[in-house]
């Protein structure tokens, strides 16, 4: 990545001709959003042409725009401040750079910061909110679950026509504040996109649905469960799936699913888990099943316990296989785990 970068620099030394300056300008800021997955350096190449701004090569706006938006990332909020009011003192103050010093102020957490600088910008003759000012304070008002206000700022956009990403964040803040809804209504109208490419939405759109109380909750989050890649099922998916089952007297004939979900997904389930499995089946005196969960547990190196063999015995006897009985007995002692009660008396 140093490498990269280095070359970067290196083609932005001495001075530029006339007619590659744009070219070049565009080109280091497009850099500087490619490292804007490691912010520190990000800003370590930020700070070397912010220095070539004093040897002839004056930034841009765009170039401040990024800069702000790294300080921002790197949680340095004085600093983003710094530079968008150094930009505004070289006359460089755009639309681009307030929509950086917002973007910056709403991801620390300032909300109240935020909104000021768009009622600053809404104050400037030579400057005007662009979609990604509105996505800003909607991205804010949905996090804060202030779905009024999200929704007076969307109107407010009025000729700004919304993006892919304005639905996206009013489809965030609905799903996030149980506006089911709305959150459903909004999902209609995204639906391809957001099946194809929002697998975190589709997530948040699953814990609004396990928080509710609506219609055909069940139905809707299963429908939302195909859609995740396997690779992308989180493990506390299924924490979620297990409340709601309950609740619904489903967990019966879901608990195994459950389980394998999990499995696949490279969780390592807890053995109270696979416990619950047990039981099941032994209640149902499906018992070639219940003993393959403990194959299962032993795929996943989840040892047996005292409770472990409990559930065997009271299975077994439930369903009068003494042989088994006091086979489970047997290692019972040999584990010195003790024997049930009812086992010392019979």
């Amino acid at each position: 990545m140093r490498k990269v970068i280095c070359y970067w620099c290196c083609k932005y030394q001495g001075a530029v001709p006339v007619r590659t300056k744009t070219t070049n300008d565009r080109t280091f800021s497009e850099l500087l959003k490619n490292l804007y997955p490691s912010p520190n350096l990000a800003m370590e190449v930020f700070n070397w042409r912010r220095k070539k701004a004093d040897q002839g090569c004056p930034m841009t706006a765009e170039e401040y725009a990024s800069g702000i938006t790294i300080a921002g990332r790197i949680k340095n909020v004085d600093l983003a401040f710094e530079l968008f009011a150094e930009a505004a003192s070289k006359q460089l103050k755009r639309t681009s750079t307030y929509n950086a010093l917002m973007n910056a102020y709403m991801y620390n957490g300032f909300a109240d910061k935020c909104q000021l600088v768009f009622r600053n910008l809404k104050r400037e003759q030579n400057c005007s909110s662009s979609i990604v000012t509105y996505n800003i304070l909607i991205s804010v008002f949905g996090c804060l679950m202030l779905i009024d206000h999200m929704e007076a700022t969307f109107q407010e956009a009025g000729p700004v026509k919304p993006d892919i990403n304005t639905h996206l964040l009013m489809l965030r803040g609905y799903a996030h504040s149980g506006k089911f809804y709305q959150m459903e209504e909004t999902y209609q109208m995204i639906k391809h996109h957001v099946d194809d490419n929002e697998i975190p939405l589709i997530r948040a759109m699953i814990c609004a649905y396990c928080r509710s109380s609506v219609k055909d909750r069940t139905k809707k989050i299963e429908e939302l469960l195909r859609l995740i890649p396997e690779n992308e099922y989180m493990p506390w998916l299924n924490v979620l799936l297990i409340k709601l089952y309950a609740q619904e007297n489903h967990l019966e004939n879901k608990l195994a699913n459950f389980i394998k979900h999990a499995e696949c997904a490279g969780w390592r389930i807890c053995r109270s888990l696979y416990h619950c499995k047990m039981v099941m089946y032994g209640s149902q005196k499906r018992l070639e099943e219940m003993e393959n969960v403990l194959n299962e547990m032993d795929s996943f190196h989840i040892n047996h316990t005292r409770k472990t063999f409990f559930i065997l015995y009271k299975a077994y006897s439930m369903c009068g296989k003494r042989h088994k009985v006091e086979k489970v007995v047997g290692l019972m002692c040999k584990r010195v785990y003790g024997i049930p009660l009812e086992a010392s008396l019979s």
